[in-house]
């Protein structure tokens, strides 16, 4: 890839190219009797003209390569977001319905009687159980608390002061 030095100078070698035809044509610059110094300068510069050409159809060529290079990668850009975006919304609808069901459990736990409630608690996983207790209205939950093993007591308790609600 070029850099801006290299079109910085190759701005300054078609200018002196532009300066050094102007005088080669005005014919002021030639001594009388150097016609074949004026054909091998010719030469030359019509050598550096080609070159001058050939770098500019080139720098032409990459900057367009660079350029279908930058709609692509925009383009993919633009893709992964659009499906980060997707991912992200079903992430939080599957945490809504996580939520919803376990404000539903809460419910038909507060609806148990306190020891009955106390023995389904008790037998289930800690980190679903307290996904539930906290989900319940403290009164209740105070109650089934009450009517737990001590032990189950402490492990659920300590379990649902780390967790958080995702409301």
């Amino acid at each position: 890839m070029k850099s801006a030095k290299d079109g910085k100078r190759n701005a300054a070698i078609i200018a002196q190219y532009v300066v050094f035809t102007a005088l080669l044509l005005s014919g002021s610059f030639w001594p009388v009797g150097t016609a074949g110094a004026q054909d091998d300068v010719v030469k030359v510069v019509e050598e550096k003209r080609i070159e001058l050409k050939a770098r500019e159809d080139a720098l032409k060529k990459e900057e367009e390569r660079l350029n279908i290079l930058k709609k692509d990668v925009d383009e993919k850009i633009a893709k992964y977001t659009k499906l980060l975006n997707q991912v992200d919304a079903s992430l939080k609808r599957a945490e809504q319905i996580q939520n919803e069901r376990l404000l539903n459990m809460a419910k038909l736990y507060e609806a148990m009687p306190p020891e009955a409630a106390a023995a389904q608690l008790s037998a289930m996983d800690t980190d679903a159980a307290a996904q539930i207790m906290l989900r319940m209205k403290s009164k209740k939950a105070g109650a089934v608390v009450a009517l737990l093993k001590p032990q189950k007591a402490v492990t659920l308790t300590k379990k649902m002061t780390s967790l958080q609600i995702k409301q």
